[in-house]
């Protein structure tokens, strides 16, 4: 399921599914329970609460969403979300190169 995992510093880990974990994704017509299954293997897999990733509705746009926002939608639409708090996002890319920053803020590490 993972082709990859490494923890990257400041308590953030970064991984990448391999053809094993399936097909991750709502809007490809896929059968909506059995990729909701997926992704919840793919949460006990990473160690993360089922449910609590975050997955985006990607557009090839400049949004990004606040993941830490209490008020965002279930699946926001966006190019990138972020977090200072640590919830664990998700992206999915076929033609896109994936890019995970990680820096310091005043409360600890931001990834995006």
């Amino acid at each position: 399921m993972l082709w990859w995992q490494d923890d990257v510093g400041q308590g953030v880990r970064v991984a990448f599914t391999d053809r094993g974990a399936g097909n991750l994704a709502l809007h490809t017509g896929d059968d909506p329970d059995a990729v909701r299954a997926r992704r919840a293997a793919l949460e006990r897999s990473i160690g993360v609460p089922e449910g609590s990733l975050v997955f985006l509705d990607q557009v090839h746009g400049t949004d990004v969403a606040d993941a830490d926002r209490h008020d965002r939608p279930a699946v926001p639409t966006a190019d990138a979300a972020v977090t200072a708090t640590g919830v664990p996002l998700a992206v999915m890319v076929a033609d896109c190169v994936p890019v995970v920053l990680v820096g310091e803020g005043p409360r600890g590490p931001l990834t995006g």
